[in-house]
């Protein structure tokens, strides 16, 4: 990560204001984890230029976040494996994330996110025979996730800005030369994504 900020308050309330540039070329993260015979391997890389991550219970939460990002922001997980049980080889790359969590009642959020940096995922995997593979990459410009209290009556506020001009892609490849039994293959890739809810997805 470039910029990280977490605040967590248990009983008590929360007025951040948080401002987070990063203006260094790259923030790239790789790994690769290679085994002739595995029977559970798995590979990931995660790659994030500004990270917020607000989380409250017993009082509000005002947060004012506003991120920056223009560097070049890369995610690359490789496994190998020639006999294996479960695999799994995920890539994840975020030019600016926000989440805010709220267990009370009261949220107020005023967001802003600018992305010009290129963000780019790349998961891969190859083997020759076995049972479950799972490759996935995700790739995003800008992102924020708030939620209140689901159990009581929750309020949320919210205020969000966000620009991305950068590219942003999301790449997965898996090779099975011999056999297997799941094989589960998928990419996301958004510029832009904002989730805000005050009541559990799918729930009531």
């Amino acid at each position: 990560m470039g910029n990280t900020v977490a605040s967590t308050v248990t009983q008590g309330d929360q007025d951040l204001t948080i401002r987070q540039r990063q203006t260094g070329a790259a923030v790239w993260a790789t790994t690769s984890a290679n085994a002739g015979n595995a029977w559970d391997l798995a590979g990931r890389a995660r790659a994030t230029a500004n990270h917020v991550a607000v989380a409250n219970q017993g009082g509000s939460v005002i947060s004012r976040t506003d991120q920056g990002n223009v560097a070049d922001v890369r995610a690359n997980a490789i496994v190998t494996a020639y006999d294996f049980g479960e695999v799994t080889s995920h890539a994840g790359a975020t030019a600016n994330s926000v989440h805010v969590g709220n267990a009370d009642i009261y949220v107020r959020i005023d967001n802003t996110q600018v992305n010009s940096g290129g963000v780019q995922a790349d998961a891969s995997f190859q083997g020759n025979g076995g049972y479950d593979a799972y490759v996935g990459a995700d790739a995003a410009g800008n992102t924020i996730t708030a939620y209140s209290c689901s159990d009581c009556p929750g309020y949320l506020e919210a205020a969000n800005t966000q620009v991305n001009s950068g590219a942003v892609t999301a790449t997965a490849n898996t090779r099975v030369d011999s056999h297997g039994r799941a094989v589960i293959t998928g990419v996301n890739a958004v510029g832009n994504s904002a989730t805000f809810y005050v009541t559990r997805p799918g729930g009531d």
